[in-house]
């Protein structure tokens, strides 16, 4: 009975500190129904290939396809629908799918694909309404999966290709990996694939160390941080991503097949 009670006054102290309006209601989680086979686990924005003879399994995060909902009305009526929840479900579901159930794949390779604007204006959003109270917990969300990859015993290797997205929130999942291969394209710029920053980068997600990523990979070095901020959401091409410091190695197309193939 003790017990009970302090259960019950931990919660009333929660829901006291809660800035959700007492009108509000919460949305049903539904299950994801991902299709499983033998080729690996797949779901709507997340597809995980597992190549069991190479111990190889190959994460593809995929961009939203449109805009997603921009205001709290639509997005509390998109519920777990909504493009960031439901990739923040996914994501984490296939994790933990592939660490118990695949324990000789040792190596994750995660690649993104779709339209990095999309990923951009997904993460103004969550920057807008940061105080709505479904935001706020597919925020938290995100921040625990994100910690989840950084704590999971497998060798990650993020590949920066031709129709990747790496911006904002989804550059957090390259900066989680061991290393990060970009691909560089110096004959064929517009097509060269790009990195992209947000505020994003800088406090949403930190790591279980308590630093962002970015603070991590550089040894907390303020004034480098300062220049990365400043750079805004441009877009960064391998050459300057490699300059900054923002990925491991940019082969040119000639040498990326071989480069990554030895890597692997």
């Amino acid at each position: 009975q003790q017990f009970a009670a302090l259960i019950a006054t931990e919660i009333e102290a929660l829901r006291a500190r809660s800035q959700r309006a007492a009108s509000s209601k919460g949305i049903e989680l539904t299950p994801l129904g991902p299709v499983i086979d033998d080729a690996g686990y797949h779901y709507s924005t997340v597809d995980a290939q597992v190549d069991r003879s190479r111990r190889i399994a190959t994460l593809t995060i995929i961009a939203p396809r449109a805009a997603i909902e921009a205001t709290p009305e639509a997005i509390e009526a998109a519920g777990c629908n909504w493009y960031p929840l439901r990739m923040q479900r996914e994501l984490d579901d296939v994790i933990l799918n592939l660490r118990t159930n695949e324990l000789e794949v040792g190596t994750w390779v995660i690649k993104t694909q779709g339209d990095a604007l999309q990923i951009i204006k997904m993460d103004q959003v969550l920057a807008m309404f940061k105080d709505h109270w479904l935001v706020k917990e597919t925020t938290g969300a995100l921040r625990r999966t994100l910690a989840r990859l950084d704590v999971t015993s497998r060798s990650l290797i993020a590949l920066v290709d031709s129709g990747s997205c790496f911006a904002g929130t989804f550059y957090e999942l390259a900066l989680a990996c061991d290393r990060i291969y970009m691909l560089d394209l110096p004959d064929s710029p517009d097509s060269a694939p790009a990195l992209q920053l947000s505020q994003a980068n800088f406090g949403w997600f930190p790591a279980v160390n308590g630093l962002t990523r970015l603070e991590t990979r550089f040894c907390e070095d303020k004034q480098v941080i300062t220049e990365l901020k400043n750079l805004g959401d441009s877009a960064l091409r391998a050459n300057q991503a490699l300059a900054l410091g923002l990925v491991t190695l940019a082969p040119d197309d000639i040498d990326w097949e071989d480069e990554i193939r030895i890597m692997l």
